[in-house]
């Protein structure tokens, strides 16, 4: 029995002689808080963990707003069955967004988003690691403008943040105090304007995944269209719509994200330009 605690404490960087606590902050959750205080794997230590919870006692829109009103300085994370993500804040201000879930690393957001190939990103991941080397050398190559990468990052972070809308059980912690900022690029947004776009999303999205419930859905345009304008934005999102690209891969090519390029594959949906394949359009296309 010893040896199994002993082992099942190493994975929380606990040796023997140290003081901890364990909380049970869910039935299928253990958390092991050590008496110094708590720390960011990989950051150094903070000075403390000023508020903690969980999330069916707390939305995250209150929590990010109590936050940012209070002009904070720490790391917010968020502990799920699955994964764990951190906000990162300067004064109240969310400057920056880390998830442990693959599909949210800046490589794969900027592959959902357009930018880049999966050729590209395996042939830069065998010189470096990590997503701020990452964006280094996708720029060195030439693969991406300075610009481009500052917008991926961006998008990268924002992605992170409202996809926190959508989990609803799991528990936060705030680690108070500064951080360092080296390695980081930093990116200042209002985080009372990201908890309104969060929530505005929760909202749509439910309302889309009904009408495309999976990214694996082919679509195909319909013989006759109705005479109405398309934006350009829909027009372009409409030019790849061609009876063998699945969702997911609409979303890829269009360079739009996922919610907006969701977004306007429901309007082309709603207003008869597009409908579900049947499998034999696939084929004769």
């Amino acid at each position: 029995m010893h040896e199994f605690i002993t082992q099942i404490l190493s994975n929380f960087d606990i040796e023997e002689g140290h003081s901890f606590q364990v909380l049970f902050l869910s039935p299928d959750l253990i958390v092991v808080d050590t008496l110094e205080g708590w720390h960011v794997p990989g950051t150094v230590p903070l000075k403390r963990v000023s508020m903690r919870g969980n999330l069916e006692s707390f939305a995250i829109a209150d929590i990010i707003s109590m936050i940012n009103f209070s002009k904070k300085t720490g790391i917010l994370s968020f502990v799920f069955s699955e994964s764990t993500k951190s906000l990162f804040f300067l004064k109240g201000d969310i400057v920056f967004a880390t998830s442990s879930l693959p599909r949210d690393r800046l490589g794969e957001s900027l592959i959902k988003a357009g930018k880049i190939t999966r050729e590209q990103l395996e042939a830069i991941l065998k010189e470096g690691r990590g997503g701020g080397v990452l964006g280094k050398l996708l720029v060195e190559k030439g693969f991406l403008s300075p610009k481009d990468l500052f917008l991926g990052v961006k998008r990268q972070v924002e992605e992170i943040i409202y996809s926190l809308f959508l989990l609803k059980k799991g528990v936060f912690f705030f680690f108070e105090g500064e951080f360092p900022l080296e390695g980081l690029t930093k990116i200042s947004m209002s985080a009372q304007n990201l908890v309104m776009e969060g929530i505005r999303r929760v909202d749509e999205w439910s309302v889309f995944l009904e009408k495309i419930p999976v990214g694996q859905l082919v679509l195909v345009r319909k013989k006759k269209l109705p005479e109405i304008n398309l934006k350009p934005v829909e027009k372009g999102v409409f030019e790849h719509i061609d009876g063998k690209s699945t969702v997911e891969e609409i979303c890829r090519k269009s360079g739009l994200g996922e919610f907006e390029t969701y977004k306007h594959l429901f309007h082309l949906l709603s207003a008869g330009f597009v409908e579900y394949s049947s499998g034999e359009d696939v084929e004769s296309t």
